[in-house]
């Protein structure tokens, strides 16, 4: 779970979803599935919802072949930044996926300010995860790629209860390379605990404006001709320029407005200049696709 300024949940990143190929897209009132990988016999899977408002802002970047990984960009008004949902299945001795995701991220964060990776990881390494029950090789290979790619681990509780021994485990990681982004562990969901994870980043902000324009189309031409041949300008020859000028524009504008109807205009102004309306279709019809 991804908020970003104000406290409001603008992104769900989803760990075992259990959806395979067949499965619909998923809704959520208020969010819509910007990027999901699943399994094809239904078990595992990953799927990032983000809030209506933002999702033209977040754009599915990457599925990783090799792991249960999705790579997104989330546009701010700073700069591009890399978003990453993981699921990696326990598995002792595992380290291949391990080896991709840091293929993969030097590869996609090359262009981007900084990097959150969210995901249930199943490793143990109890020099470096408090929570753990020993430690183990694919433990030590996470640990030393976090090192390499500069990327620390946010999350200090366990997040995870044994359903056998009824011991707790930190298996759910928040990775990231950013210093504005806080992380707590939240109320249970199924057999795991919720990460929040707050991004101190402001979003493009889009409004509609409205203003009256002329509808010179529809204008009656000869009227307004007529009207400023029948005009008596001799004021321009009395008064004085800033005068001068002031009654001509309120006497040709009295004119326009008996002759030219005026329409209303809605216009969409954001904050980020380079967001749009051809960017956020192209953004649109990316999401359509996936």
């Amino acid at each position: 779970m991804v908020k970003l300024l104000k406290e409001k949940t603008h992104e769900l990143c989803l760990n075992e979803t259990f959806l395979d190929r067949g499965a619909a897209q998923l809704k959520l009132k208020g969010y819509q599935e910007v990027a999901r990988k699943d399994r094809k016999d239904g078990w595992g899977g990953v799927a990032v919802l983000a809030k209506k408002e933002i999702a033209s802002n977040v754009v599915h970047l990457d599925t990783s072949n090799s792991a249960e990984r999705v790579w997104l960009t989330l546009h701010t008004d700073q700069g591009p930044y890399l978003l990453c949902s993981w699921y990696r299945p326990p598995s002792a001795g595992e380290v291949d996926t391990i080896a991709s995701f840091s293929e993969e991220y030097q590869t996609h964060s090359q262009n981007t300010l900084g990097t959150l990776v969210l995901g249930d990881l199943n490793v143990h390494n109890r020099t470096w995860l408090r929570h753990s029950r020993g430690n183990s090789t694919e433990g030590d290979k996470l640990e030393t790629t976090c090192q390499e790619l500069l990327l620390r681990q946010l999350v200090k509780e366990p997040t995870r209860k044994d359903a056998h021994t009824g011991k707790e485990y930190l298996l759910d990681l928040a990775l990231t390379d950013l210093d504005a982004v806080s992380c707590v562990v939240a109320e249970k969901v199924s057999d795991h605990k919720l990460l929040v994870t707050t991004l101190k980043f402001s979003l493009p902000e889009q409004k509609t404006v409205e203003r009256k324009v002329w509808a010179f189309g529809r204008a009656a031409w000869e009227k307004l001709r007529s009207r400023l041949q029948n005009t008596n300008w001799d004021f321009l020859d009395t008064l004085d320029a800033d005068q001068g000028a002031c009654t001509l524009t309120k006497r040709l504008l009295e004119a326009l407005k008996e002759s030219v109807p005026e329409r209303t205009l809605q216009e969409k102004k954001s904050s980020h200049p380079r967001l749009t309306a051809k960017a956020e279709a192209l953004v649109a019809a990316k999401h359509a696709a996936i």
